[in-house]
């Protein structure tokens, strides 16, 4: 049997770290996927072979280890009853924060549902693959893998869940800052912070609640005015929370400058990866990751 499927990379907008703690994040699925290509077999084999390298074992003798973690992990916890060969093909590099991660679980969990169950329900998905996330990293909110899964535009909470489709689109943008922090050290970072100052981070993730909230009855009302301002409060919060540094600070102030561009922030954890901005730029600039948009498609198997 011959299963094939892929899952988008995302952008987080808004609500990044206060996610981890019961409140809301925007996040949006892009035009980047991660494909999956698995032939199953009756021997008892895993093989796996992609960009990053290959692997081959027995499925009995599975061991959770990189570059294939969320691989591994998955096909641990949904062990099938037949050996798999998997091809990857990535539209993205790893290294760029566009949540590899979360697409490449997204496409693995769908391919062992196919094979266990026969049938690919979303939030079945979603709820295996944010545990095996979790298994691999100790963390992770689940936000990247709601619009891996979903598509489009997600209003998402971890915890009550909350999975929430906004019909609506805005011109975006991606800027790649050169590096990248690895998101679980900024997070960690953040809740050592939080732990010792819980009033203030308190008062971060309810303003940016609030700011969420703005930004969602803007995107209904096509107000982009509105959700750049909403970006913008977001961000200063950011700023406030040192997930900035001189030369991301230098990079939104460039790019905030563009004629085009309405709102600059931060997306994902911080210290790194990339930056959005709300409205496309007039100017070349070197960092942009071309041609990029909001993608409405999900998951897809076939």
């Amino acid at each position: 049997m011959r299963i094939i499927a892929s899952a988008p990379g995302k952008l987080m907008l808004m609500g990044e770290h206060a996610v981890l703690h019961g409140h809301y994040a925007l996040v949006c699925a892009i035009n980047r996927r991660i494909e999956i290509i698995a032939e199953t077999t009756d021997e008892d084999v895993l093989e796996i072979d992609s960009d990053l390298g290959s692997y081959s074992n027995s499925l009995e003798t599975v061991k959770v280890e990189a570059p294939f973690e969320f691989i591994l992990q998955a096909v641990h916890d949904l062990l099938p009853d037949c050996g798999i060969k998997l091809k990857i093909k990535a539209d993205f590099d790893s290294q760029v924060g566009f949540g590899s991660s979360a697409a490449i679980s997204a496409a693995i969990v769908a391919i062992l549902h196919q094979i266990k169950y026969n049938a690919v329900d979303p939030h079945r998905v979603f709820t295996d693959a944010h545990k095996i996330i979790q298994e691999v990293q100790g963390k992770g909110s689940g936000a990247d893998l709601a619009a891996s899964i979903f598509g489009g535009i997600i209003k998402y909470r971890m915890d009550p869940s909350e999975i929430c489709p906004i019909d609506a689109g805005f011109p975006l943008a991606a800027y790649y800052t050169g590096s990248k922090e690895k998101t679980m050290d900024v997070v960690n970072m953040v809740e050592k912070n939080r732990q010792e100052d819980p009033e203030t981070y308190a008062q971060y993730f309810q303003s940016i609640d609030s700011f969420i909230a703005d930004a969602e009855t803007a995107l209904i009302k096509g107000d982009q005015d509105a959700l750049s301002m909403a970006l913008i409060g977001n961000q200063l919060l950011m700023d406030e929370m040192k997930l900035s540094n001189d030369k991301i600070n230098d990079l939104i102030e460039s790019v905030s400058n563009d004629p085009g561009v309405s709102a600059v922030k931060i997306s994902g954890s911080g210290l790194g990866d990339c930056i959005i901005s709300c409205g496309l730029p007039e100017n070349e600039h070197a960092s942009q990751i071309k041609d990029l948009y909001i993608e409405s498609q999900g998951l897809m198997i076939k």
